[in-house]
C-alpha cells in the first residue's frame, strides 16, 4: 500500500475536524452585481443578555434578487434572521426563513423591520467588541463581515 495514501487515511480518520475547519469552494455568482453590507452592528446587551440584535444595511447593484438564506455567528449558539411586525398593535418578532434583496435596491435592518437575532452567546460581549458574521446567500458566496458591538447605531 503506498504509504502517503496510508497515512492520509489516518489522519482523515483521526482529524475529521479538519475536513470542517477547510473551507468549502464558493459557489460562483449566479447574478451580475453584488450585495453590499453597510453601517453593520450588534447591539450591546447586559451581563447576562441571552440575546443580541444585529443590524446591517444590504444594498443590492444586481440584476435580480439576493436572498439571505441563513447567518452564522462565532460563539452563539443559533443565528437567526427576524422580522418585526404588528399583530393586533402589539409589535411581534417573527422568524423568517430568509431575507430578500430585490434588484437595485436597498433593505435597512432596524428594529422596526428586519433584524438578526444572535441567540445563547458563548462569551459576554461589550461596546468595542467586534463579532464575525458569516452571511450566506442563495447561490452565492458568503460574505463575512464583522459587526462592531455597540450602545447605539452608527451613523
Amino acid at each position: 500500500m503506498n504509504f502517503r495514501l496510508l497515512f492520509s487515511s489516518i489522519v482523515i480518520f483521526l482529524q475529521p475536524s479538519l475536513l470542517l475547519a477547510e473551507e468549502s469552494p464558493t459557489p460562483e455568482p449566479a447574478t451580475t452585481g453584488s450585495v453590499v453590507v453597510e453601517h453593520a452592528w450588534v447591539e450591546a446587551g447586559g451581563d447576562d443578555a441571552i440575546m443580541l440584535s444585529g443590524f446591517a444595511t444590504l444594498k443590492s447593484d444586481a440584476s435580480e434578487r439576493w436572498v439571505l438564506k441563513q447567518v452564522t455567528a462565532r460563539y452563539f449558539r443559533v443565528t437567526m434572521i427576524h422580522r418585526t411586525v404588528l399583530q393586533e398593535g402589539e409589535p411581534r418578532m417573527v422568524l423568517q426563513s430568509s431575507l430578500n434583496v430585490p434588484p437595485g435596491e436597498t433593505v435597512e435592518m432596524n428594529k422596526q423591520g428586519y433584524h438578526l437575532m444572535f441567540v445563547g452567546p458563548g462569551k459576554k460581549f461589550k461596546k468595542g467588541d467586534k463579532i464575525r458574521v458569516i452571511l450566506q446567500f442563495e447561490n452565492q458566496a458568503p460574505i463575512k463581515i464583522d459587526f462592531p458591538v455597540l450602545t447605539k447605531a452608527p451613523k
